[in-house]
């Protein structure tokens, strides 16, 4: 079960679901881009050498790594802002509750 299933099952109403909902998009929004700045910083600047006989070592490898988890999960943040920007979404959390 996915964890926005279980946070709408566990929500009282409709109403309650789409708050929990919305919470946890946020949520997950924030941890993405947590995310992607640690891993960038971690990663420092990374230069690939197309020319390379040898393969990256260890350390350069997984400052790569490190990278391409940064840009995974900026489509995953892309997506959470993609839903969170619709306007029903917005209209939705305009109405008084």
């Amino acid at each position: 079960m996915s964890r926005y299933t279980e946070v709408v099952r566990e929500a009282a109403s409709p109403e309650a679901q789409h708050a929990e909902l919305l919470r946890a998009l946020r949520e997950d929004l924030a941890w993405c881009v947590a995310e992607i700045r640690r891993a960038r910083s971690e990663a420092g600047s990374v230069e690939v050498d197309p020319y390379a006989t040898q393969p990256p070592d260890d350390t350069e490898r997984k400052r790569l790594e490190e990278l391409g988890r940064a840009e995974a999960l900026k489509d995953v943040a892309a997506w959470i802002g993609n839903v969170l920007a619709k306007p029903e979404v917005e209209a939705a959390e305009e109405r008084p509750d």
